[in-house]
């Protein structure tokens, strides 16, 4: 008789728990500045998208074969219903999110991302017809009031990189949504994967016209006056951050696998917090005070709502426990903890 592994200690769960949670912040972090990196090398957002879209496509399906997850195939009435609208909006958040790494700091750009819970709630009222108390909208003020404050005190702020960052996290909110309601049939893997290979065939011959020819058969690269020397650099820059950005989206969808969704939020939004400080370090950005308390309100703003949600949704839990079953749910907010 074969006896069965004894499950897994505290300690060992807790282990590994930070492990995931290291490999998170530190491959976003890497992501987001050695993306503002190679971007000031190439300013070329369509190429930084081929280039993470590509590595999705052809990382992911190693990593399920070694997870032994299976390839899912799908019809073609939800192909058009739901995968080729979440490609779209994936490929074009994407697009926006590189735009705004070109236009802004790496630290303003997650300061707008803090706009996220804002959105989301918006889009949900929009979209889903989802109430919402007044709780959560009064949760919502640190959020805004920071955002705008960080906006007017950020020094030389480029108005197209803010319309850019906007757009990314309108997109990336939507994105959020859609992709809730599409894995009510289909794991996450399986619809990053699928989205990532129809993002990136419908990108390929844009890519191709605008920027790919260029930049392989014409004088594109030595325009940029980079050396061959350089050149390699920044293709291994490129590279890096784009295995950065898959290590980050699936380290992040193991740990809130495996935890609770206020454990999950609370690390997301240190996980921002991190980005930022880092980013600061790095590229010895200069920050006023008044900017810097900002940032610090609309982080901690996103913070306060995710604590009000969670609250609320316990709540709900304990009301639902003694109705009827046979009663018809509603719509579901998606959880606001963006892997982003």
């Amino acid at each position: 008789m074969v006896s069965k592994a004894p499950p897994p200690s505290v300690s060992a769960a807790s282990t590994r728990l930070l492990i995931l949670l290291f490999m998170w912040y530190a491959s976003s972090s890497f992501q987001n500045i050695w993306g503002k990196t190679v971007l000031k090398k190439l300013p070329h957002p369509m190429t930084m998208t081929v280039m993470q879209m590509g590595t999705n496509c052809v990382v992911l399906p190693m990593l399920m074969s070694v997870w032994n997850k299976r390839r899912r195939t799908f019809s073609r009435k939800y192909f058009l219903r739901s995968i080729l609208p979440l490609s779209m909006l994936k490929l074009v958040a994407s697009m926006s999110s590189f735009i705004t790494l070109l236009q802004v700091p790496v630290s303003y750009a997650h300061t707008v991302k803090a706009l996220m819970p804002v959105c989301s709630v918006t889009l949900t009222r929009v979209i889903l017809g989802q109430q919402t108390s007044w709780r959560l909208y009064l949760s919502l003020i640190p959020i805004v009031s920071g955002v705008v404050l960080a906006s007017a005190t950020q020094l030389e702020l480029n108005y197209f990189g803010l319309v850019a960052a906007l757009s990314s996290t309108v997109l990336l909110s939507s994105q959020t949504i859609f992709s809730k309601q599409a894995m009510g049939k289909v794991d996450h893997l399986n619809l990053l994967l699928v989205t990532s290979q129809v993002a990136l065939g419908m990108l390929i011959p844009i890519w191709w016209w605008h920027e790919g020819f260029s930049l392989i058969f014409g004088s594109r690269l030595q325009e940029l006056g980079l050396s061959q020397v350089q050149i390699s650099n920044v293709m291994l820059e490129l590279l890096a951050a784009s295995l950065c950005n898959f290590t980050q989206s699936v380290a992040a969808f193991t740990f809130l696998s495996l935890v609770q969704p206020v454990t999950y939020s609370v690390a997301n939004v240190s996980k921002r917090l991190v980005v930022i400080t880092l980013s600061i370090i790095y590229f010895k950005q200069e920050s006023s005070f008044m900017n810097t308390l900002g940032m610090g309100m609309a982080i901690g703003g996103v913070g306060l709502y995710n604590y009000v949600k969670n609250l609320e949704q316990a709540k709900s839990k304990k009301g639902q426990q003694g109705l009827p079953t046979h009663v018809r749910s509603s719509a579901r907010i998606p959880n606001n903890s963006h892997i982003a």
